[in-house]
């Protein structure tokens, strides 16, 4: 897995996640160079949060629960974003289930 960077013009850095495994979207945005860069992990009720995910920092929307972080460096945001997909396990439930 790695981040590819888009070009975008509104904000300063846009990258997505390449090779997540199916369903599990993530991104990093940073909208100005003095802002954090704000992780958003997007997992499908396919898989079961990895263990101490804490519970302010995710929300559970349709059939997914998205998760957030923000980080000063963006080396610390992909390294915590690829880190969190690689924890994530698949659910029991042949369907998956709430998280």
């Amino acid at each position: 897995m790695r981040f590819h960077v888009e070009e975008h013009r509104y904000f300063t850095l846009v990258e997505r996640l390449e090779g997540a495994p199916d369903g599990v979207e993530a991104t990093i945005i940073r909208i100005s160079p003095r802002l954090s860069a704000f992780v958003t992990v997007k997992v499908p009720f396919a898989y079961r949060l990895p263990a101490g995910t804490p519970e302010p920092d995710c929300v559970q929307v349709r059939d997914h629960t998205v998760v957030h972080g923000s980080f000063m460096e963006t080396a610390d945001a992909e390294a915590w974003a690829i880190g969190y997909v690689e924890g994530l396990k698949p659910c029991p439930h042949p369907k998956g289930g709430r998280q």
